[in-house]
C-alpha cells in the first residue's frame, strides 16, 4: 500500500516545468529520473507527473487535485485538531483556503533511500512554492521545512 503525502496549497500551483527542473537539478539518483507528464500536464493546470527512478521500482507519482477538496479537508480535520496550538490557526486556514492538493504517492515496500530523499525534498519545494502545509496520514502536519506541527 503506497504512502500518500498531501500538500494543501492555498497559493498558485507549481508549474509542471518547475517540478521537472527541480528534479533534474537535484542530485538524488546515480542517473537522472525519467519524468513523464500526463497528456494534459504540458498545459496548465497539470494533473499527474510520474517519476521513474529505477526500471524495477514503482514510480513516484505526483497528482494535483483541484476538485472535491472538501473530502480532503474532512479527512484531515482530526489531525488539524492535534496541531500545536500556536500553529493550529495557520494550518486550519491553509487547509480551508487550499485551491488544490498535491499528492505524492510512494511505495514504502520498494522505494530506495534516494527515492525517499527525493520525495522529502520535492514535498518541501512544493510546500514552499505554494505556501502550503504537508500532511501525512498517521503522522500529522509539517511545515514547508518539514518540521512537525503536531503536539509533542
Amino acid at each position: 500500500m503506497p504512502t500518500l503525502i498531501e500538500i494543501f496549497c492555498p497559493g498558485e500551483a507549481v508549474p509542471a516545468a518547475d517540478i521537472q527542473a527541480f528534479l533534474h537539478e537535484g542530485v538524488f539518483f546515480a542517473a537522472p529520473p525519467s519524468v513523464t507528464l500526463a497528456a494534459d500536464a504540458a498545459a496548465a493546470p497539470w494533473t499527474r507527473i510520474e517519476i521513474r527512478y529505477h526500471a524495477r521500482k514503482r514510480p513516484v507519482v505526483v497528482t494535483c487535485v483541484r476538485d472535491e477538496l472538501e473530502a480532503f479537508r474532512d479527512e484531515v480535520a482530526a489531525d488539524v485538531a492535534r496541531v500545536a496550538p500556536r500553529e493550529r490557526a495557520r494550518v486550519a486556514r491553509c487547509v480551508a483556503s487550499a485551491t488544490h492538493v498535491v499528492i505524492l504517492e510512494i511505495d514504502p515496500a520498494t522505494a530506495t533511500d534516494e527515492a525517499w530523499e527525493m520525495a522529502d525534498s520535492l514535498e518541501g519545494f512544493i510546500a514552499r512554492s505554494c505556501h502550503g502545509v504537508v500532511h501525512v496520514s498517521g503522522e500529522g502536519f509539517f511545515d514547508e521545512r518539514l518540521r512537525p506541527l503536531s503536539k509533542t
